[in-house]
């Protein structure tokens, strides 16, 4: 439903729930969270449906964030080639609030700042890879956020 992509834009608990059951592969917590991640895949899926009709060739997302240094240098050694995560990526179409994410103040002297530029081809990825505008159903609709 809406209501799924709303509730985890809006970084509630139920954001920081299930992406860290995604992350660390929690069966227990992805089974308490099951019915809400398959709600949430399933509209998400509807939205890229759209994207996939419309004239979109290539799309141009975001993501910033901080990483420590160690998984910076083996990103840097392998640019160009694929990236997979365990969750929801978070983007936006917008620069700006990306880079503000990345520039965010923290206290870890661990960490870097880094701004992911993801360039789409929505014709050689959009059937394999789902991605879907959540911004209308965002809590922040001017992030123009894409799931």
């Amino acid at each position: 439903s809406d209501d799924a992509i709303r509730w985890y834009t809006k970084q509630s608990f139920v954001y920081q729930m299930i992406n860290k059951a995604l992350r660390t592969e929690d069966i227990d917590m992805l089974h308490t969270f099951r019915f809400f991640i398959g709600d949430l895949s399933e509209r998400l899926v509807r939205e890229h449906e759209k994207i996939l009709s419309s004239e979109q060739q290539i799309l141009t997302f975001y993501r910033g964030m901080k990483i420590d240094r160690e998984e910076c240098d083996k990103m840097k050694e392998n640019q160009g080639n694929l990236i997979t995560i365990n969750g929801y990526l978070s983007t936006s179409r917008l620069r700006t609030p990306a880079l503000t994410f990345a520039l965010k103040a923290t206290k870890r002297t661990d960490v870097v700042p880094v701004l992911f530029h993801i360039i789409c081809d929505v014709q050689k990825f959009g059937k394999n890879v789902v991605f879907a505008d959540v911004s209308k159903f965002s809590v922040f609709p001017d992030e123009e956020e894409v799931l």
